[in-house]
């Protein structure tokens, strides 16, 4: 399966009546990751579907505890400590991932697309993913970084439309970058 199909799948699971609890997913290796929760014999019968459905992989809860665990404590971390490294949050559409895949400085960095494909988590240096993401039309916010507080929080395309006016109204007098 390619990203396309990967994207596609992903796209069918967000839009379906499973009652996600979580859908990413995982560029390299690629492979779509969600998590269920619920009542234990419902989702015991979810999962029987998601299997037959989507030839999901079913892990037992104290591995799948564990995945969960570490992608929270350290989600998209490699480099900390590098000068110039950061963490950045972009929203984007999973309309976007294929095209943005095929940029070849992405595919070197770590990072995995969260809440259905509505957010990419990457990691590196900031200088190569601001050009990435002006390359790809995108903005991004600096999550963690290795120089504490940044000068400037936003990566990539100047904020037009909604997200300047929330700017704007948020912080007025640019404090905040």
């Amino acid at each position: 399966q390619g990203m396309e199909q990967a994207v596609e799948k992903m796209t069918t699971l967000s839009r379906g009546a499973w009652e996600l609890d979580a859908l990413e997913l995982d560029p390299d290796p690629l492979r779509l990751v969600l998590r269920l929760r619920g009542p234990a014999d419902s989702l015991a019968a979810r999962a029987r579907r998601l299997r037959h459905d989507f030839g999901a992989e079913i892990f037992p809860k104290d591995e799948a505890a564990s995945f969960w665990m570490a992608r929270i404590e350290t989600g998209v971390d490699s480099g900390r400590g590098t000068d110039g490294w950061g963490v950045v949050k972009c929203p984007l559409t999973p309309g976007t991932i294929v095209e943005l895949e095929k940029d070849p400085e992405i595919s070197a960095l770590p990072r995995h697309y969260s809440m259905g494909g509505n957010v990419l988590w990457v990691s590196g240096a900031v200088e190569v993913i601001d050009a990435i993401l002006k390359r790809q039309s995108l903005e991004g916010l600096i999550f963690k970084s290795s120089a504490g507080n940044p000068e400037c929080l936003f990566l990539g395309i100047e904020r037009k439309g909604l997200s300047a006016r929330i700017k704007g109204a948020l912080d007025p007098d640019n404090r905040f970058g």
